[in-house]
Formats: structure tokens, C-alpha cells, sequence
């Protein structure tokens, strides 16, 4: 009877370390499906690209049927036949309507009959209307020398010529101290250093007024990298030791392209706009994060334009001290 009892004791021993063990490899295996690579999120992916492919398809076929003998697109077929499938035409033009359908983007060449899908890194077209959200900014893209950048990612780039985004992404990270007036020297270390005072922003002898649109993309190395991070310090010393955030006063206005998904502060005392005369910024829908400080002492910030919704504002991660976006006046689907 003692062993019998003994071997019962035992069994319920294994039994209880066979249960835990199983937990532990159901929970590796539930991490596992549901990791970056996992079979899950590869489900995933093929799902969004089955559904992708579905859509463009759709499309591509209204487009072509819309098409008269003479190869001419009837644009009043065409919105029926859009309408009929439950895409929305969110612009048009006489040359290219952009649609959406199942929350994927396609450009429409009403002259050619292609569909560009937009929601792809694959023939992402640069439209300037469409990254700033505001007609002939073409014309004031601040020119990439005047920034300095560092790499943040190396995926797939692309040509200018062929008329597309890279993957491969960059952040700005100051404005070159070389391009703004105010630096001294300081007798002591016998070294430059910037001071928090006013500066202008002067590139090839003229003074940077009003209006700072930032560029899309740059090129390093002879390869293009997109601009998805930003950050406007200044990065000197002052008399303390410390980097020291800049305003530029001639600067009333911000812009800022629909690749940037982050606005950076260093530092606590980087300040990307520290700015007692910036009135308005121009922000995409793309942007995810708002570090905190990134607008810090912007007092005089009165409007904020949004290419998103109200509801894909809320949604941005905004860090602290970052009162002066917050209550100014958010203008949302600019």
C-alpha cells in the first residue's frame, strides 16, 4: 500500500511538471506565431496583400471599362462604375483622380488608364500637392544643404527618374550653424559656440523669411533616403556647456512632408521650435510621435494644419511640455 501511495505521489509529481512544461512551450509557441516573423503576422501581411491586389483589381477594371472605342476614359462611367464598387474619389484633376477603396489609395490616370497603387512602397509617385498639402510649396522646398541628416534605415531606394519615394529613410537632425547669423567666439575656449539668442536663417546671402517647408527626401552617398524623423535644433554650446534649442524669427510658418512620422528633441534642452514668433505648422497625417519639448516656449503658436482626422490626431503619441501645439487651434483635414 506504501508504495502504491508512493507511485501515486510520484505520478501526480510528473503530472504537475508535464502541465507546466506544456505552458511554457504553448507560450513560446503562441509568441513565436505572433512574432515579427511569425506564422501569424505572416498570415497577416498575405491577408492585407491578397486584399491589396483585390482592390487595385477592381479598379483597374472599372478603368478599362470606362474606356471608349477611341481608347478615351468617359469619366461619367468611370464615377459610376467607382461608385458602384464602393471606392471614394478623394480628388480629381483633369489628368489623375485618387481614390480609395477598402482603405487602400490608388492614383487613376484619366489620360493613360493606369492605376498607380499609392498604399505600396512600389511606384509611390511624388506628388508635391499631395506631401504638403499646399498648392505651389514646390517652389519654397528648403534646398538639403542647409540641413545636416543621419541614417536611420537602408531598405529599397529609388531613382528620381523613376519618379518614386525611396525606402531608405533619414532624420534631419539641426539646421548647419553655418546658415544661422548669431554665433560667436567665445575667448575663453577659443571655440564657436551658439547662444540662446535670435537667429536668422541665411543660406547663399539671403535671410530665410516666413515660411521653412522641409524637404522629402535627400540624397547621401549618391542614394536618395526619404525624411520620416525631424528635428530643428541648433546643436552649439552655450556658455554653460549645453546643446541650446534656437528660434529663428523670421520664420512665421513650418511645413512638413507627408514621409515624416516623427518630430525629434534631442534633448531636454534641444528644442526643435523654441520659437517666440512661429505662428502655424503645416503636419501630416503620417506623423505617429511628438517628442516631448518639440514645441516647448512656441508661445506664439496659433494654428496647427492636419492633413488627418480629428480622430488620427488623438492618436499621436505627444510627449511633455508640448502645451503650446496642444492648445492652439487644430484645423483638422487640411
Amino acid at each position: 500500500m506504501k508504495r502504491l501511495k508512493n507511485a501515486k505521489g510520484i505520478t501526480l509529481i510528473a503530472l504537475v511538471i508535464t502541465i507546466i512544461v506544456l505552458l511554457i512551450l504553448a507560450a513560446i509557441t503562441l509568441s513565436t506565431l505572433a512574432g515579427r516573423r511569425g506564422v501569424i503576422r505572416q498570415a497577416q501581411n498575405a491577408e492585407t496583400e491578397h486584399n491589396r491586389a483585390s482592390a487595385r483589381e477592381d479598379i483597374t477594371l472599372i478603368t478599362y471599362q470606362s474606356l471608349d472605342n477611341r481608347g478615351n476614359t468617359d469619366t461619367t462611367k468611370l464615377e459610376q462604375g467607382l461608385n458602384d464598387i464602393g471606392a471614394t474619389i478623394k480628388n480629381q484633376t483633369e489628368t489623375t483622380w485618387t481614390v480609395t477603396l477598402n482603405g487602400f489609395e490608388f492614383d487613376i490616370d484619366i489620360e493613360e488608364g493606369d492605376v498607380i497603387d499609392k498604399s505600396s512602397s512600389e511606384g509611390t509617385t511624388i506628388d508635391i500637392d499631395e506631401i504638403y498639402g499646399m498648392e505651389g510649396l514646390e517652389n519654397e522646398i528648403a534646398t538639403e544643404d542647409l540641413f545636416d541628416y543621419e541614417i536611420i534605415s537602408t531598405g529599397a531606394t529609388a531613382s528620381l527618374a523613376s519618379n518614386s519615394l525611396s525606402e531608405k529613410e533619414a532624420r534631419i537632425t539641426r539646421i548647419k550653424p553655418q546658415y544661422c547669423n548669431g554665433s560667436g567666439l567665445n575667448p575663453d575656449t577659443g571655440r564657436t559656440e551658439y547662444t540662446n539668442t535670435f537667429y536668422d536663417i541665411v543660406y547663399n546671402g539671403e535671410t530665410l523669411s516666413d515660411i521653412l517647408v522641409i524637404p522629402y527626401q535627400v540624397e547621401i552617398d549618391g542614394e536618395l533616403y526619404k525624411i520620416t524623423d525631424v528635428c530643428l535644433a541648433i546643436l552649439g554650446n552655450n556658455q554653460s556647456g549645453f546643446s541650446q534649442g534656437t528660434p529663428f524669427p523670421n520664420v512665421k510658418t513650418i511645413v512638413y512632408p507627408n514621409t515624416v512620422k516623427k518630430l525629434t528633441a534631442t534633448s531636454a534642452t534641444d528644442f526643435m521650435s523654441s520659437n517666440s514668433t512661429l505662428e502655424t505648422v503645416v503636419l501630416p497625417k503620417s506623423i505617429i510621435e511628438i517628442e516631448s519639448r518639440a514645441f516647448q516656449d512656441c508661445d506664439m503658436l496659433k494654428t496647427v494644419n492636419y492633413t488627418g482626422t480629428q480622430a488620427q490626431w488623438n492618436s499621436i503619441s505627444i510627449g511633455d511640455y508640448n502645451e503650446s501645439l496642444e492648445s492652439a487651434t487644430i484645423k483638422y483635414n487640411y
